[in-house]
Protein backbone atom coordinates (compact mmCIF):
# COMPACT_ATOMS: atom_id res chain seq x y z
CA UNK A 1 0.00 0.00 0.00
CA UNK A 2 2.59 2.25 0.81
CA UNK A 3 4.97 1.76 -2.80
CA UNK A 4 0.88 2.87 -4.45
CA UNK A 5 0.95 5.58 -2.47
CA UNK A 6 4.45 6.73 -3.12
CA UNK A 7 3.64 5.83 -6.94
CA UNK A 8 0.58 8.35 -6.40
CA UNK A 9 2.63 10.96 -5.32
CA UNK A 10 5.30 10.62 -7.75
CA UNK A 11 2.77 10.92 -10.74
CA UNK A 12 0.92 13.77 -9.01
CA UNK A 13 4.35 15.47 -8.79
CA UNK A 14 5.88 15.24 -12.15
CA UNK A 15 2.44 16.06 -13.25
CA UNK A 16 1.91 19.08 -11.61
CA UNK A 17 5.77 20.42 -12.39
CA UNK A 18 5.37 19.75 -15.94
CA UNK A 19 2.01 22.23 -16.14
CA UNK A 20 4.21 24.74 -13.80
CA UNK A 21 6.94 24.61 -16.41
CA UNK A 22 4.07 25.33 -18.93
CA UNK A 23 2.87 27.82 -17.12
CA UNK A 24 6.15 29.67 -16.46
CA UNK A 25 7.21 29.18 -20.24
CA UNK A 26 3.66 30.88 -21.03
CA UNK A 27 4.78 33.82 -19.07
CA UNK A 28 7.38 34.47 -20.06
CA UNK A 29 6.47 34.12 -23.92
CA UNK A 30 3.73 36.34 -22.55
CA UNK A 31 5.91 38.88 -21.17
CA UNK A 32 8.73 38.87 -23.33
CA UNK A 33 8.09 37.68 -26.95
CA UNK A 34 3.82 38.51 -27.64
CA UNK A 35 4.58 42.13 -28.35
CA UNK A 36 6.21 41.15 -31.62
CA UNK A 37 5.18 37.39 -32.18
CA UNK A 38 1.55 37.72 -31.21
CA UNK A 39 -0.49 35.72 -29.44
CA UNK A 40 -0.26 32.02 -29.45
CA UNK A 41 3.23 32.39 -31.18
CA UNK A 42 1.24 33.35 -34.58
CA UNK A 43 2.96 36.20 -35.62
CA UNK A 44 2.59 40.37 -35.89
CA UNK A 45 3.38 43.23 -37.99
CA UNK A 46 6.39 43.44 -35.16
CA UNK A 47 7.48 39.80 -35.52
CA UNK A 48 7.31 36.56 -37.72
CA UNK A 49 5.44 33.16 -37.03
CA UNK A 50 6.95 31.00 -34.19
CA UNK A 51 4.20 28.34 -33.48
CA UNK A 52 4.63 25.34 -36.29
CA UNK A 53 7.92 26.65 -37.84
CA UNK A 54 10.67 24.30 -38.55
CA UNK A 55 12.81 26.56 -36.41
CA UNK A 56 10.74 25.74 -33.27
CA UNK A 57 10.38 22.18 -34.21
CA UNK A 58 13.70 21.72 -34.21
CA UNK A 59 16.99 22.12 -31.86
CA UNK A 60 16.31 23.41 -28.79
CA UNK A 61 19.52 25.10 -28.32
CA UNK A 62 19.22 27.04 -31.20
CA UNK A 63 16.70 28.62 -30.20
CA UNK A 64 17.83 29.06 -26.89
CA UNK A 65 20.88 30.52 -28.58
CA UNK A 66 18.62 33.01 -30.45
CA UNK A 67 16.93 34.00 -27.48
CA UNK A 68 19.82 34.81 -25.51
CA UNK A 69 21.43 36.71 -28.58
CA UNK A 70 19.54 37.87 -30.13
CA UNK A 71 19.16 39.13 -33.90
CA UNK A 72 20.78 42.31 -34.88
CA UNK A 73 19.58 44.39 -38.24
CA UNK A 74 22.14 43.07 -40.93
CA UNK A 75 21.57 39.83 -39.91
CA UNK A 76 17.74 39.57 -40.07
CA UNK A 77 16.34 36.70 -41.91
CA UNK A 78 12.93 39.22 -42.51
CA UNK A 79 13.84 42.79 -43.59
CA UNK A 80 9.99 43.54 -43.87
CA UNK A 81 9.96 43.84 -39.99
CA UNK A 82 10.66 47.13 -38.72
CA UNK A 83 12.98 46.17 -36.02
CA UNK A 84 15.57 43.60 -34.89
CA UNK A 85 15.19 40.82 -31.89
CA UNK A 86 16.62 42.18 -29.01
CA UNK A 87 19.06 40.08 -26.44
CA UNK A 88 16.97 38.78 -23.82
CA UNK A 89 18.26 37.53 -20.83
CA UNK A 90 16.27 34.84 -18.98
CA UNK A 91 17.71 32.13 -16.56
CA UNK A 92 18.48 28.51 -17.38
CA UNK A 93 14.59 27.45 -15.97
CA UNK A 94 12.97 30.12 -17.72
CA UNK A 95 14.56 29.12 -21.07
CA UNK A 96 14.22 25.54 -20.82
CA UNK A 97 10.41 26.40 -19.84
CA UNK A 98 9.83 29.27 -22.74
CA UNK A 99 11.34 26.54 -25.32
CA UNK A 100 8.76 24.26 -23.75
CA UNK A 101 6.49 26.38 -24.46
CA UNK A 102 6.88 26.89 -28.04
CA UNK A 103 7.68 23.38 -28.94
CA UNK A 104 3.66 23.16 -27.75
CA UNK A 105 2.43 26.10 -29.97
Amino acid sequence: MKKMILAIAAVAVFTLSGTAMADSGASVFASKCLMCHGSNGSGSAMGPKLAGTDFIKGDADAIKGLITSGVPMAAKKYPNYPMAMPKVALGDAQLDAVVTYLKGL
